[in-house]
């Protein structure tokens, strides 16, 4: 399974041009650590504050490092994640069979 990463993208155009239009791969690089506490997680040294919603996404994402394809992500996480893909914490791309 291959990735096609998607460059330029601003948050609403990757939210309303992919996310809700394409199954996508989204996960951590490898070298990027992603952790918990009780209100906050942490990318790579960086807090962020983990309102209680948003947490039932979170968490399991930590956990297994990729989001599932058809996540329903809300929007402020949607622009976090987005920011992390900037950075390159995270890669973005179509699932390939």
């Amino acid at each position: 399974m291959g990735l096609q990463l998607l460059g330029g993208l601003t948050p609403a155009r990757f939210q309303s041009q992919y996310w809700q239009k394409k199954p996508l791969l989204v996960r951590l690089d490898h070298r990027t650590p992603l952790l918990f506490d009780d209100t906050r997680m942490y990318v790579n040294g960086e807090a962020i504050a983990s309102p209680v919603p948003q947490r039932a996404t979170q968490r399991p994402f930590a956990d297994r490092r990729t989001l599932a394809p058809d996540a329903k992500l809300p929007r402020a996480l949607c622009s976090v994640l987005h920011r992390w893909y900037l950075h390159g914490w995270l890669l973005i791309g179509e699932r390939h069979g």
